[in-house]
């Protein structure tokens, strides 16, 4: 391409090589996707790259990597990118292993937003994976490669065109009906994503296992086994968080959550909740049940007014108390005075007409004992 130099290559994989490049008036750095010269041959790979080119350049979303053009004349078309500065998914956890709760987080919501707003334009995305999330220094994420894992996908597809998705992060029904998947699809393969984030490793194998046999082992996985529960792995996160995560890689759709809007509120919602307490389903699936609700709210702390209100009748209640503590020790005084009163009376009398002590020196032995009271 004429109007970019390419300065170096950023990265291979299965659908080509990706380099990194600058507008030679711009001066502005791009990615240019450039594809394989050997699928370059293949018209029918050449007319798929072009139609899942415009796709992507039909999204336009802060968390997507935008398509600026393309080429798709000569040898290699290729596609130009905005160039992110950062590091994949992928490359952060060969770095640092699972990741902190807040960190992981704030990756979730934003891979959810994106892939969510992919999906009310009507694309899937069917290779979701670290390889394609990309994080920057300033901890902004941004899914990349929509639609192309349709043809190939990277690192750990064949080239031949026939694999549709990455083993690791694969749906059951991806798997064996490939043709019939929807967004739930890529529901499961974030299940999986998020499930790595947290623990360290993909549910089903390592997550440098590769290979026909690797692939296969793991595919089953998908189709037949249960992860490791997340709770497990992991005790110390939220027991929402690992009940969301598990119900993502439900094997059947239907049971997984039904958007990425509705697993956006529940991190949401999960995540104001101070003390991290379970979520029961009717609270984050349908929300039907307001009466659980109501009662839940002043348990988890999620409603400022409800906590207001609380705290309020709460002191009401011990200032009331304290008042009624007040009034009791007030009568019990009183009483114990009036018994001293009676008492020195009698004692005094007693003490003039048997000892004979004159009355002023009952006065003030009374009065020593009235201020020794007091």
């Amino acid at each position: 391409m004429l109007s970019y130099v390419i300065e170096r290559e950023l990265g291979e994989g299965g659908m080509g090589t990706v380099y990194l490049a600058r507008h030679t008036v711009m001066n502005q750095l791009v990615a240019i996707k450039a594809l394989s010269p050997l699928l370059a041959r293949d018209q029918a790979l050449r007319d798929r790259f072009v139609q899942e080119a415009n796709i992507q350049a039909g999204l336009r979303h802060s968390g997507i990597v935008q398509v600026l053009t393309a080429e798709m004349e000569g040898e290699q078309p290729s596609l130009v990118m905005e160039y992110i500065d950062g590091k994949s998914l992928s490359e952060v956890l060969d770095l640092r292993g699972a990741l902190p709760f807040g960190d992981a987080l704030k990756i979730m919501e934003q891979v959810l937003s994106a892939v969510g707003y992919a999906h009310r334009q009507g694309v899937i995305h069917r290779d979701l994976k670290p390889s394609n999330v990309m994080v920057m220094g300033s901890g902004e994420t941004k899914v990349t490669d929509f639609g192309i894992a349709k043809v190939l996908g990277s690192a750990k597809l064949t080239r031949t065109g026939t694999a549709m998705g990455s083993p690791h992060y694969m749906s059951p029904e991806q798997i064996r009906r490939p043709e019939s998947v929807d967004s739930r699809s890529d529901i499961y393969s974030l299940g999986c994503v998020f499930y790595e984030m947290l623990s360290g490793g993909p549910p089903f194998g390592d997550a440098n296992d590769s290979g026909t046999e690797s692939d296969f082992d793991i595919k089953e996985g998908h189709i037949r086994e249960q992860a490791t529960d997340l709770a497990i792995l992991k005790p110390d996160l939220p027991e929402w968080l690992t009940q969301l995560v598990m119900q993502l890689l439900e094997k059947e759709p239907e049971h997984r959550p039904a958007s990425c809007e509705v697993i956006l509120d529940r991190l949401r919602q999960g995540s104001s909740h101070k003390n991290g307490t379970s979520l029961t389903q009717s609270e984050t699936r349908s929300g039907a049940d307001n009466q659980e609700q109501s009662n839940s709210t002043t348990r988890y702390g999620t409603q400022d007014a409800v906590n207001t209100s609380g705290e309020y009748h709460h002191q009401a209640d011990e200032s009331s108390q304290a008042d009624n503590l007040s009034e009791s020790q007030k009568s019990k005084k009183g009483a114990n005075y009036t018994i001293i009163v009676i008492t020195a009376v009698v004692v005094s009398r007693l003490m003039h007409e048997m000892l004979n002590f004159n009355w002023k020196e009952i006065l003030i032995l009374n009065g020593c004992v009235l201020v020794g009271y007091l």
